[in-house]
């Protein structure tokens, strides 16, 4: 039989699960990186916030993530009104969902690869510049 007491206890569990794993992994995570000798050694004692930085990455992440969650209130109110005209209604609802759902699974991958091969070419740009540069100036030295 359904009880909301026991349901309860099984969101808190599954909940408290959740924190634990996520502690666990951050512990893991961060000892391996304290570990490492090569050019992703993490030294904690050196860690500093960067002011101009940190003020940038609020500056994107406080409207996205304000954005993401006017996202999922508006659909949500709408869920709520599709659920509220019956049941033919929920169904015609979930079948027309299923092709965006079929696009968004598609593609999804493809623009995470996209990003990773235009931030990877990035980079290998500002380091060829970086190294060019570096050259420069030890022939100028010498």
């Amino acid at each position: 039989a359904f009880s909301p007491r026991k349901w309860v206890r099984e969101v808190d569990s599954v909940a408290l699960a959740t924190v634990i794993e996520n502690v666990v992994s951050v512990v893991v995570s961060l000892t391996c990186l304290a570990r490492d000798r090569g050019m992703c050694r993490l030294r904690i004692k050196r860690l500093r916030i960067h002011r101009a930085t940190a003020l940038n990455v609020l500056s994107v992440g406080i409207p996205s993530g304000l954005q993401g969650k006017l996202f999922s209130v508006s659909n949500r109110i709408v869920q709520s009104a599709v659920n509220s005209l019956g049941p033919v209604t929920i169904t015609a609802s979930s079948i027309e969902a299923n092709p965006h759902r079929f696009v968004y699974t598609t593609c999804y991958p493809i623009t995470w690869a996209v990003t990773a091969v235009a931030q990877f070419l990035c980079v290998w740009q500002v380091s060829r510049s970086l190294i060019r540069k570096a050259d420069a100036a030890r022939t100028v030295a010498v």
